[in-house]
């Protein structure tokens, strides 16, 4: 049955199979992960895409996407004066393959393949983060972490664990506006690439709708919290969030 959330004001329909304890999760989670992108310019995407994929796998890629270029409109709005515009566009380029892949693979993957897909990402990017290992800036480093994150964009709308190992520059403002920059566009790209095939609707852009308001408080929680905890700190909860979230896709992977 389709689940009524209340919202205030008035009542509004989240589309698909939904129980209202699920609603509840993921809207806990959504305000989780909005409030870590605004602390660490990262992790929306990288905490989101492995527990909805669990939680609710309607919702991803198509609604995810939609909410991501929300936040990364957002964030890049903030502190586009900071932006790297050639590794922008460089960046964007080597995406498009990815996405090209990622769409195509999109069709033939069953939910417990695409859980697989996922959790080996976010496994790898939980491991990095926590023992502070980056991959080289080379600029064949971030072509491939480019073309990785075009296909994980299309696939689960999850293009960050590459980039974010790649694209490591010493200005924070300058690594928050640029991530945002090339994420907006890549999310933008996936999402319209998946309308052409016909698996991005109308009920996607609905479910998006409905859980946009968690963006907003989950931004405002974080923004207060970023003058109060450390980055670091932050940062390694994220990736014990995202491990922990990587051993449930591989259970629920491995279990069909």
């Amino acid at each position: 049955m389709e689940y009524h959330m209340i919202w205030p004001f008035r009542q509004r329909q989240l589309t698909g199979r939904f129980h209202g304890v699920t609603v509840l999760l993921v809207c806990v989670v959504l305000l989780v992960s909005a409030a870590a992108q605004a602390v660490t310019g990262s992790g929306f995407g990288l905490i989101t895409a492995p527990i909805l994929l669990v939680l609710a796998p309607q919702l991803v890629p198509g609604p995810l996407l939609v909410l991501t270029v929300a936040m990364t409109a957002t964030g890049l709005l903030r502190e586009y004066r900071h932006c790297d515009v050639r590794t922008v566009v460089f960046v964007s380029a080597a995406m498009l393959p990815g996405v090209a892949i990622g769409t195509a693979v999109l069709g033939t993957l069953d939910t417990g393949a695409l859980r697989l897909v996922v959790a080996s990402a976010a496994a790898v990017i939980g491991v990095f983060l926590l023992t502070g290992r980056t991959l080289p800036g080379s600029r064949r480093a971030l072509t491939a972490a480019g073309v990785a994150a075009g296909f994980l964009a299309a696939v689960a709308a999850m293009p960050g664990p590459p980039l974010s190992l790649a694209y490591r520059p010493s200005n924070p403002a300058e690594l928050r506006a640029t991530l945002s920059a090339i994420f907006l566009i890549i999310s933008v790209v996936s999402a319209a690439a998946l309308a052409v095939q016909g698996q991005f609707t109308g009920a996607d852009l609905r479910n998006a709708a409905i859980m946009s308001p968690m963006l907003l408080c989950g931004t405002v929680i974080g923004g207060r919290l970023a003058r109060q905890l450390a980055v670091t700190h932050i940062s390694r909860v994220t990736a014990w969030v995202i491990l922990t979230a990587a051993a449930i896709l591989f259970t629920a992977g491995f279990s069909g």
